[in-house]
């Protein structure tokens, strides 16, 4: 009878044990697929080489240097010399980009694109302007009339001519040799000396000048 019983226990264990391994069976599979999901949920908050932000570049500050025209109507050439096609003219206070010095000649980028320009006009320091006193007591002047604005124009032709110190300023002058001068002159050849030969090269700015020395003499 002693027997029979242990037959009995030990049976009950066997089913026990079956039992507990068809829940581990069973239940194994949901056990890893919850440990993937997990794992995968993690992996989302993750940042990809694609969506991590790089570093900005940073900002080169403007390591150009800058000049600043001395004088009026200063002439910018096509290329370093007085024999190249002018460009234009830039006036006093002008400021352009230095992009290369060759001595006496300084290749510069201005409102009128990139050209050459003579070094003797050009500075690292913004020109003083002109400073124009006022007197405490005032008087009212006449404007110029037409004919003091024509002899003005003449009288200023007249100086511009006298002070250049060849020949042939202009083309309606004549040389040595009693030639006219015509595309010889001065005033037809791009740079170099530019005389005043016209009543249209006398700009504003210079006629009040002298408008202004004139009567100021006559006080």
């Amino acid at each position: 009878m002693h027997l029979a019983r242990s037959l009995k226990h030990a049976k009950m264990q066997y089913l026990y044990l079956c039992f507990i391994e068809s829940l581990v069976i069973k239940y194994s599979i949901w056990i890893l697929a919850l440990v993937g999901a997990v794992y995968w949920l993690g992996s989302l908050g993750e940042p990809t080489t694609q969506s991590r932000k790089l570093p900005s570049a940073p900002v080169q500050a403007d390591s150009a240097t800058y000049l600043y025209v001395t004088g009026d109507r200063v002439n910018q050439r096509v290329g370093p010399g007085t024999f190249h096609g002018k460009q234009g003219q830039l006036n006093k206070g002008a400021r352009v980009r230095l992009m290369s010095d060759k001595g006496e000649w300084t290749q510069i980028v201005s409102s009128l694109g990139t050209g050459w320009m003579s070094s003797r006009y050009l500075s690292k320091s913004i020109p003083a302007q002109e400073k124009q006193t006022t007197k405490a007591n005032t008087r009212t002047v006449a404007a110029p009339t037409t004919r003091e604005l024509q002899a003005a124009r003449k009288a200023i032709i007249r100086q511009s001519i006298a002070a250049y110190p060849g020949s042939c300023p202009c083309p309606y002058n004549t040389d040595r040799a009693g030639r006219r001068c015509g595309k010889r002159s001065a005033w037809s050849k791009p740079g170099g000396y530019s005389p005043i030969c016209y009543d249209s090269d006398v700009s504003d700015r210079r006629l009040r000048s002298y408008l202004a020395r004139q009567r100021g003499a006559s006080n």
